[in-house]
């Protein structure tokens, strides 16, 4: 649970990752981005990802590593899913 309350962005960022996964997909840090562009306007990938790890550090989000691919030059993705912590709050 975060000592402080949530900025505006990181709301978003928990509503972006929810509706992602809720779809069924998983929510990769490129996806977010491109969902939180597009659902709310033009924000760059490093305040995503900073973002993010704040949220992590706080209890909030889970991330793990995906298989490398080719595709990535061997580099895994990062997925993101909510702690059923915050996905229980009302």
């Amino acid at each position: 649970m975060p000592k402080r309350p949530l900025s505006d962005f990181e709301a978003r960022l928990i509503a972006t990752i929810h509706s992602i996964n809720w779809l069924g997909n998983n929510a990769d840090g490129m996806t977010i981005h491109q969902q939180m562009e597009a659902s709310f306007g033009a924000c760059s990938l490093g305040s995503v990802y900073v973002a993010l790890e704040q949220l992590e550090e706080e209890g909030l989000v889970i991330s793990w590593f995906g298989d490398p691919t080719p595709e990535r030059g061997n580099r895994p993705k990062r997925f993101f899913i909510l702690t059923k912590q915050d996905a229980e709050k009302p």
